[in-house]
């Protein structure tokens, strides 16, 4: 098990991310701003090439396509399909700046394919 966010967990994330099928031409940098996490503020940046995890740091980027803003226990929550982006989107708990409609529209069949749920699920329980 790997603490969320920590250097192990980034590198659980690295290799199931990088196991997901291709879609090409689906893509972006993403920050994702992870406030109240055990280690503070977290700024975490995700490349996503033809729908595959490329890379995930502990970094800020200032070309990111899109920022997504929430607390760790919504993105644990997320992780953990106990959320749906959607749902916390609506409700204030997401918060994305920058090209929103190429993350919660474009980048959908990479964040809701059956893959994406078994990848999540398999995250998840390697998640302390």
């Amino acid at each position: 098990m790997a603490e969320f966010l920590s250097d192990e967990w980034l590198e659980v994330l690295r290799e199931i991310g990088g196991g997901l099928p291709e879609h090409p031409g689906l893509g972006a940098t993403i920050q994702y701003v992870i406030s109240a996490s055990a280690a503070g503020k977290v700024n975490l940046v995700v490349e996503i090439v033809d729908g595959r995890l490329a890379s995930a740091a502990v970094a800020k980027t200032k070309t990111p396509d899109v920022t997504v803003s929430l607390a760790a226990a919504d993105a644990l929550a997320l992780l953990r399909d106990e959320l749906d982006s959607d749902v916390a989107f609506m409700q204030g708990r997401l918060k994305v700046e920058g090209d929103y409609v190429r993350y919660l529209d474009v980048l959908r069949p990479v964040r809701t394919s059956a893959a994406a749920a078994v990848a999540r699920a398999t995250l998840a329980a390697r998640t302390d």
